[in-house]
C-alpha cells in the first residue's frame, strides 16, 4: 500500500475485498469495454457494416487495458472516455486493422459512464442481498438457540421487564428482513440508461440506421437485455434519472439505520455484561489496558452506518454548542425551556439552558436568509430574545396560522361527525 499519498479508510480498512473490487478502477474499465463490445455486437446484428473479425478483435483485447497509456492520452485530450477509446482502438487495430473504428459508434460518454454506474450498483446490491440473507440466517439460528434464556429488557436503558435473548434477537432480524425486501425491490426495478444518444433523442443512432426508428428502438432493447436488465429508462436526457440513485441511497440509509441500532444494542449489552462480540485469540483491547475487550466490530458497524446515512442526506448532528447548531442553517427552531407541568423545575432549567438563547448574535451564524420558528407561546428573554422573536426573520405567526387551519379542520371533522 502506498504511504506517500492520502488514504481513505472507508475502503482501505473497512470495505470487504469483494465490495472494494466492485468499485475498483480496473473493474469499472473492464465494464466500459464490455459495453463497447455489446453495442458493436447489437449494431452488427441490426445491419450496420461491422464484421465478426472486428468484434473478435475487441474481445481479444478487452482485458489488456494499460492504464498508464490511458493516462498519457488523457493528459493530452483532457477527456477520460476519449482516452480509453483511443487506447482500446490502438490495441484492437493491432489484432485486426480497422477494428478500432467500431468502438463507441453513435454513442456518447454517458452511454459508458451511466450504464456502468447502474451495473456497479446492481453488483453491489446483489452482494449486499447475499450477505443480508446470511446475516438473517445466522441471527435466526442464534434466536432459536437462545429463545428460552431469560434476560432483562430495558426502556430508556433502564431496567424494565423480563424478556428472552432470542426475542431480543428477533427485533434485529425483523428489521434486517425489511431491509432485504427493500434491496430486492431495488434490484428488480433497476433500469439502465440504454442507448439514447447525446441528449436522449437517439439522433446519432437514427442517422446510423438511416431514420429507421424501429431498429433504433430494437437496438436499445437488445443492449438492455444483454446487460441483464428487463428494460432501460424510456426517457432520458444526457443522463438517466437520478431519482433512481436517490432511491438506492434511501434503501442503503434504511439498512444503515438497522445496522446502527444493532451495533448500538451490542455495545450497550456488552457494557453491562449480557452479550459480547467475538474476541480473537491474539486480539488486543488496548495498548495500555490489556484486560479491555472493546466491541470493535459493533463500533465499526455504527461508524459505517453513520457514514452511509450522511451520504443519503440524512445527517443528524447532536451538539452542545449553539453556534455549531445554527451554523449555515436555513431555519432556526426553538421551544420553551419549561413546559406546562414543569413549573417546579423552571429556575433549574433557566440555569441549565443559559447560553442557549436565540438572539441576533446567534442568528448571525445562520444563513442570511434564515428564518426563526417557534411553536408558541414564546418567553422573550429566555429561549429567544425579543429582537429575534419580533424581528424580520421571525415566522412565528405564519407558523401559528398554519396550526390554526389544522385545528379548524379537526373541529370541522368532529362537528360533521355529530351532524352539527
Amino acid at each position: 500500500m502506498p504511504t506517500d499519498s492520502p488514504q481513505n479508510p472507508l475502503y482501505e480498512r473497512y470495505a470487504s475485498p469483494e465490495m472494494a473490487r466492485i468499485f475498483s478502477s480496473g473493474h469499472r474499465f473492464r465494464i466500459w469495454r464490455r459495453l463497447w463490445i455489446t453495442l458493436a455486437e447489437s449494431e452488427r446484428e441490426l445491419g450496420l457494416p461491422i464484421t465478426a473479425e472486428q468484434i473478435d478483435a475487441l474481445r481479444k483485447t478487452a482485458g489488456d487495458a494499460d492504464l498508464e497509456r490511458v493516462a498519457e492520452i488523457e493528459r493530452r485530450t483532457r477527456h477520460d472516455v476519449v482516452a480509453h477509446i483511443r487506447h482500446y482502438a490502438e490495441q484492437a487495430d493491432r489484432v485486426h486493422e480497422g477494428a478500432g473504428g467500431i468502438i463507441h459508434l453513435g454513442a456518447t460518454s454517458a452511454f459508458i459512464t451511466d450504464n456502468t454506474d447502474v451495473l456497479l450498483i446492481r453488483e453491489a446490491l446483489e452482494l449486499l442481498a447475499g450477505r443480508l440473507t446470511a446475516t438473517i440466517g445466522e441471527l435466526a439460528a442464534f434466536a432459536r438457540r437462545t429463545r428460552a434464556i431469560p434476560t432483562l429488557a430495558y426502556t430508556h436503558f433502564q431496567p424494565a421487564q423480563l424478556t428472552t435473548v432470542g426475542k431480543r434477537a428477533c427485533l434485529w432480524i425483523q428489521d434486517f428482513v425489511m431491509d432485504l425486501a427493500e434491496v430486492r425491490h431495488r434490484l428488480s426495478t433497476l433500469r439502465c440508461r440504454g442507448v439514447k444518444g447525446t441528449t436522449g433523442t437517439q439522433a446519432s443512432f437514427l442517422t446510423l440506421f438511416h431514420g429507421d426508428g424501429d431498429k433504433v428502438r430494437e437496438l436499445d432493447r437488445r443492449v438492455a437485455k444483454k446487460l441483464g436488465f428487463a428494460a432501460s429508462f424510456p426517457v432520458t436526457g444526457q443522463t438517466y434519472s437520478r431519482k433512481q440513485d436517490s432511491q438506492v441511497l434511501q434503501t442503503l440509509a434504511g439498512l444503515a439505520e438497522t445496522c446502527h441500532k444493532f451495533g448500538t444494542d451490542l455495545r450497550l449489552l456488552q457494557g453491562v455484561g449480557e452479550l459480547s462480540e467475538p474476541f480473537d485469540a491474539e486480539q488486543v483491547g488496548s495498548s495500555a489496558m490489556a484486560y479491555k475487550r472493546n466491541p470493535v466490530r459493533a463500533e465499526r458497524m455504527c461508524g459505517l452506518a453513520r457514514q452511509d446515512a450522511q451520504g443519503a442526506g440524512t445527517k443528524v448532528i447532536l451538539t452542545h454548542d449553539p453556534v455549531a447548531a445554527v451554523k449555515d442553517a436555513s431555519a432556526v427552531y426553538t421551544d420553551v425551556w419549561a413546559s406546562m407541568g414543569q413549573e417546579s423545575e423552571q429556575q433549574e432549567r433557566l440555569k441549565a439552558f443559559k447560553g442557549f438563547t436565540v438572539d441576533s448574535a446567534l442568528m448571525s451564524h445562520a444563513r442570511q436568509e434564515a428564518v426563526f420558528l417557534h411553536c408558541l407561546p414564546a418567553h422573550r428573554g429566555e429561549e429567544v430574545s425579543a429582537e429575534v422573536c419580533d424581528g424580520p426573520q421571525s415566522r412565528i405567526f405564519d407558523e401559528a396560522e398554519n396550526r390554526l387551519h389544522v385545528q379548524k379542520a379537526i373541529m370541522l371533522w368532529l362537528m360533521a361527525g355529530v351532524g352539527i
